[in-house]
């Protein structure tokens, strides 16, 4: 899971890496609030997903 401040952010990040994501969830946050992080980890602990990447570009 790839974690990012806003959806420009993470579609700049797609279109440099979308050949290397295909086994990754892309999440805009629409600004990196807490709770919303929070939530999202709690989502990927219940999903088994292993690696959280946090981007701000």
């Amino acid at each position: 899971m790839a974690v990012f401040e806003s959806p420009i952010d993470m579609l700049s990040y797609w279109s440099v890496h979308k050949n290397n994501v295909q086994d990754t969830k892309l999440l805009s946050m629409g600004g990196l609030k807490i709770g919303s992080v929070n939530q999202a980890i709690k989502d990927a602990h219940s999903r088994d997903i292993k690696l959280i990447l946090l981007y701000r570009l």
